[in-house]
């Protein structure tokens, strides 16, 4: 435009289109400046206070700008990125910003998520525009934030048999309501019964005490059952949502019905199994918070097998094995399979005897 009414003014010998000539030589140049100036003295960051949250729930985002310049920004446009780290969908969201003023400032939004899983919320870059809106720069920025968005948990039915309640195994956990075997821990001191062995007496504080009392052994509180989550990303088969809902709800159903259980899945970055011990709400939301920041990975091997090899040593009474296309096992025998129509309904009919 510049060049044609230069042109335009030269053929016609026009002083008027002469000086809108300069007039737009002197918007350009003064534009060019303007947004040099912005461009180096802008900064800014993305902040998300609370960063754990529930499908479907709003997240609180602020995205944190610093005008280092004189003058302000008369229009902004910031670009943010939102990836979920595990299937490594991204979408990219625009907020428009009018006027960023010398010195800080704060643009706040919410983000929802409808699915659950890890997100990374990666603030891409800001638009800035001169002051006509026709010219505009972009800087990029390379800061990022978490977003831990946690599945929706549905109770499912767990019938535990005689074996499972009752399961002696070797663990560093003790029961705090019952004695046990295990004479390396002390479950209580307490005075002598009838049928009480004369081993478990426990000599120098009977002499301070001047009865018998006996020291009652603990007894360790073993994993009876295992669950392993198998989901293997680069498959692309899976709803990674519906399974991290099942293997939740899993994991809190049996833990709510008193069963210690460990939590199994492959790690890609250690390229070995994981596995935590799940026996209260705290180790549950301990576990699910880990397993969405350190997602499983790709193996051509099965992690029950894999397993089994390393923890040769340990034994379980039963397993349950979950895959990406929502497939439960029991002891290697399918017991549930998702279908589409079964989606809203989600788990109900699901009944697990251990």
């Amino acid at each position: 435009m510049l060049f044609l009414l230069f042109y335009v003014a030269v053929i016609y010998s026009s002083r008027a289109m002469l000086f809108f000539a300069f007039a737009a030589g002197v918007l350009l140049t003064g534009s060019f400046f303007y947004l040099l100036m912005e461009y180096i003295c802008l900064l800014g960051r993305v902040k998300i206070p609370i960063s754990v949250t529930d499908t479907g729930k709003a997240v609180h985002v602020q995205i944190q700008l610093r005008n280092k310049g004189i003058l302000p920004v008369f229009r902004a446009k910031l670009l943010l990125e939102v990836e979920n780290t595990f299937d490594k969908k991204r979408t990219v969201t625009g907020q428009n910003v009018f006027r960023v003023l010398p010195g800080e400032n704060q643009v706040e939004f919410d983000l929802i998520l409808e699915q659950p899983g890890n997100y990374e919320v990666h603030f891409q870059k800001i638009r800035i525009y001169d002051m006509t809106g026709f010219f505009y720069t972009s800087k990029k920025f390379s800061s990022r934030e978490n977003i831990q968005v946690m599945p929706q948990i549905e109770p499912i039915p767990v019938v535990l048999t005689h074996p499972v309640k009752n399961f002696f195994g070797d663990s560093d956990i003790y029961d705090e309501e019952r004695g046990g075997y295990d004479n390396s821990e002390t479950f209580q001191i307490r005075p002598y019964m009838a049928g009480d062995k004369l081993q478990s007496i426990h000599w120098k504080l009977s002499a301070k005490a001047e009865e018998l009392m006996v020291k009652e052994s603990s007894l360790p509180k073993a994993c009876p059952v295992v669950l392993f989550l198998s989901y293997r990303p680069e498959k692309k088969k899976g709803n990674f949502g519906l399974f991290l809902e099942l293997g939740a709800s899993l994991s809190f159903s049996l833990m709510d019905t008193g069963c210690p259980h460990y939590v199994v899945w492959y790690e890609e970055q250690l390229r070995d199994i994981t596995r935590m011990r799940v026996d209260g709400e705290e180790s549950f939301y301990l576990f699910l918070s880990y397993y969405l920041r350190n997602q499983g990975g790709q193996t051509s091997e099965d992690i029950r097998v894999l397993y089994d090899e390393k923890y040769r040593a340990e034994r379980y009474l039963h397993s349950l094995k979950l895959t990406e296309k929502i497939e439960l096992f029991k002891d290697g025998e399918e017991i549930f399979k998702i279908h589409a129509d079964m989606v809203k309904q989600h788990f109900g009919g699901l009944e697990i005897v251990l």
